[in-house]
């Protein structure tokens, strides 16, 4: 077992309970993040004693030029039934994160740039109030 799946099988493992065994490694042509995956393979578990799932599907991508790595695991269970469809699923998941983040700083610039054209203090940060 080399030190990619055992980190693999460690974090489902830690994450969802159940034990894993590796079933096969499939290959896939997707990005996560804009970041290719590593090798572009994803290691398909199967997973017991689970009360949802019977496999588990988990992958690396490179986090910086240097060799830090992301490990994302994603259980199937419905829409996911694919190596593919888990990965797509973190990048929408991952793409919705970065989207109201994005929405939360430019509406707390917006409003400080407003209140300093109306010479008033600026308003407490949005971040809070929006989820």
């Amino acid at each position: 077992m080399d030190v990619i799946e055992r980190k693999l099988k460690a974090a489902i493992e830690g994450q969802h309970g159940g034990t894993a065994q590796l079933a096969y490694i499939d290959a896939v042509s997707q990005t996560c993040q804009g970041r290719p995956i590593e090798g572009g393979l994803v290691f398909v578990f199967d997973l017991e004693g689970h009360p949802e799932a019977a496999r588990a599907y988990g992958w690396t991508s490179q986090v910086r030029e240097d060799d830090e790595r992301r490990f994302h695991v994603v259980l199937q269970v419905p829409p996911i039934a694919s190596a593919q469809d888990a990965v797509q699923s973190i990048t929408l998941a991952e793409s919705r994160d970065d989207w109201s983040t994005r929405v939360r700083e430019l509406s707390g610039a917006l409003l400080q740039q407003l209140a300093r054209q109306k010479g008033q203090h600026p308003p407490k940060p949005l971040a809070a109030h929006i989820t």
